[in-house]
């Protein structure tokens, strides 16, 4: 298998997909940055041929410090990799980066085969989802990295799903820290909520979203 090597040295583009099995988008990864640079890589890329590594906290490049589960969701949505010594990691981060690849196992082939929506949300935070062909199954990524200014999030509305389905929508875990704290009624969510993909798309998900290097997974399932 051979990598392109990073976009900053102008060595990505759909040619090099003739020849490589993946591409790599850049030398920074720290998780917030690399929400930008995925997003608008995977609007030519398939997520599959994206490089994206669980990289160290604080990061080598931007010296920021951020959760391990924050880092370890946004690096689901590409090509999984880790990029650092797993031995250094404590007990905790150990098992949440165990619990992330696990996840990103579960999920990879609709991650890299289904049909993918990026948006923003009505208060700005981050969102992203992989669709499956038949509308069946979804996973969502929906993720803030700043304070939203104020105590409650918008709802977040989830496009691309059957209007007419019934779905049971769930929070993988584990769940961030601070926001799961305020997240009504956590054996619900636990055991599924159904939901009409109409409702979804218009109404939305009422999730806690307003605490900084949130970041949130919901997966659906048609029922």
């Amino acid at each position: 298998e051979i990598e392109s090597c990073a976009s900053g040295g102008a060595r990505i583009d759909l040619e090099i997909l003739r020849r490589t099995t993946r591409v790599w988008p850049s030398d920074t990864t720290d998780a917030i940055e690399r929400l930008r640079i995925q997003r608008w890589a995977s609007l030519i890329l398939p997520l599959e041929t994206i490089g994206s590594h669980v990289g160290p906290s604080p990061n080598p490049v931007t010296g920021r410090d951020l959760p391990m589960a924050f880092r370890a969701r946004i690096a689901m949505f590409g090509h999984l990799g880790v990029e650092m010594d797993p031995r250094k990691l404590d007990l905790a981060d150990r098992d949440a980066l165990v619990a992330h690849v696990e996840l990103y196992k579960q999920h990879r082939h609709l991650i890299h085969s289904g049909r993918h929506l990026r948006w923003t949300t009505d208060d700005g935070a981050d969102a992203r989802i992989c669709i499956s062909s038949t509308a069946d199954e979804g996973l969502a990524l929906v993720c803030r990295t700043d304070v939203a200014g104020h105590a409650e999030a918008a709802a977040v509305r989830i496009p691309g799903l059957d209007s007419s389905g019934r779905y049971r929508v769930t929070l993988p875990e584990p769940w961030p820290k601070i926001a799961q704290q305020r997240l009504h009624d956590p054996e619900a969510w636990r055991r599924g909520r159904t939901l009409r993909g109409e409702s979804l798309e218009e109404i939305g998900l009422s999730l806690p979203l307003a605490d900084p290097q949130t970041a949130w997974l919901v997966h659906f399932e048609r029922i």
